[in-house]
């Protein structure tokens, strides 16, 4: 973006997040960022600013970067789900888009503080990937670079099977305190529809 066009979404950005907020949008303490499209497509295949390295990562950067670079599909902004929230904007979006993208996302933001489905996020994940990536590097030279990767694999493997905003109830029964209940029939609920569930019986 040029240096004037950059001004002018300073500008556009503070009348936003005041529009916003008029409108009861209750977001994080905000950051933008102007990056090129390397950085952007970077940061959308390790899925964070700072992350351990793995072949996974690689391989996706090229397929989305290759159909960016095709003209197939394109990502305007990246956004972190963290306290201050990130927002990465793409260099070659024009002043109109990103002050579209602005209002994006500060409702991006205020579905992450608010919304109960991320109420477990760790807000800190930007620093806490980055730890975590140095620990990694740290196994490596420990342990080896082939053993690590193979941990690894068998990790990301089953990523997409895991929810990791369910949390395990503790426990405080024992075997002895447990009794046997007799099952209880579902309570029986009465709809418009019911006779469509019959249709079967009728002759």
């Amino acid at each position: 973006m040029r240096q004037d066009d950059l001004k002018k979404l300073e500008r556009a950005i503070a009348e936003i997040t005041e529009i916003a907020e008029g409108f009861g949008l209750d977001f994080y303490p905000m950051r933008y960022e102007i990056c090129p499209a390397d950085i952007i497509y970077t940061f959308g295949a390790y899925g964070m600013p700072t992350r351990f390295s793995h072949w996974t990562f690689g391989k996706q950067f090229y397929k989305m970067k290759l159909q960016y670079d095709l003209g197939l599909s394109k990502i305007y902004e990246l956004v972190i789900n963290s306290d201050p929230c990130y927002a990465f904007l793409l260099d070659t979006n024009t002043l109109i888009q990103n002050k579209l993208i602005v209002a994006h996302v500060l409702a991006h933001s205020d579905f992450f503080k608010n919304n109960v489905r991320f109420s477990n996020t760790k807000r800190d994940m930007v620093e806490s990937m980055a730890a975590t990536a140095e620990r990694i590097k740290h196994y490596e030279h420990q342990y080896g670079k082939f053993e690590v990767e193979k941990f690894l694999d068998a990790v990301l493997a089953i990523q997409e099977h895991i929810d990791p905003s369910l949390l395990r109830p503790k426990l405080s029964w024992t075997w002895e305190d447990t009794e046997i209940y007799e099952e209880e029939e579902p309570p029986k609920t009465s709809t418009p529809y019911d006779d469509l569930w019959k249709l079967d019986e009728k002759d």
